[in-house]
């Protein structure tokens, strides 16, 4: 059994089918997150229930698809690109890199959200504008921990996979700030 499993990994985390695992392994965590948020708010406030929205949940696994691929080929990319200086150096601007590059990503997390709840890509924007310093502070905070250790310790065929762990907390996070309807302490202009 443990020789199949050992098998089975060696396959999904080969080149050939490195892109489609990485896509799937963030599609289930950033669902599993939305799962664990939706747990925690229902038993913060009275009723206390635990009703799963499971269409919420959908959506959010459903960015897993954008963000699958765009973590593949960014640390494709990052690892290619010909940084000169010592291990440590090169960690570092990776890790500066990375944290440059946040933006993007959690753009194309609110605005694949609000495209399919059924908003407009108008609202999706304003809503990244509002929610833009809760979301970069949590990057701040979250990644580049992260990614030194991600660049420094993990084998590149695993980072995403590493990335995909560490998403299990940080979407929860982010999908707290993302569904949170009050408004942000900070109006960005």
């Amino acid at each position: 059994m443990a020789t199949m499993f050992a098998k089975l990994v060696s396959l999904a985390y080969s080149p050939r089918y490195l892109l489609t695992t990485n896509t799937a392994t963030m599609c289930l965590i950033y669902g599993t997150g939305d799962v664990i948020v939706q747990l925690v708010d229902s038993h913060r406030q009275p009723p206390y229930t635990t009703n799963i929205d499971w269409k919420r949940v959908f959506r959010v696994g459903a960015i897993g698809m954008l963000h699958g691929p765009m973590n593949h080929f960014w640390y494709g990319f990052l690892d290619r690109a010909a940084l000169r200086g010592s291990q440590r150096v090169i960690v570092a601007k990776k890790v500066a890199s990375d944290l440059a590059a946040s933006p993007a990503f959690a753009v194309a997390f609110v605005t694949g959200l609000t495209l399919l709840e059924g908003n407009s890509i108008r609202e999706a924007l304003l809503e990244y504008k509002q929610k833009f310093i809760q979301i970069f502070t949590l990057d701040a905070c979250v990644w580049p921990p992260a990614q030194a250790i991600n660049f420094w310790l993990v084998p590149p065929a695993f980072r995403v996979l590493f990335v995909s762990a560490v998403v299990l907390v940080y979407s929860g996070l982010f999908s707290a700030i993302r569904h949170d309807d009050h408004e942000p302490v900070l109006e960005v202009l």
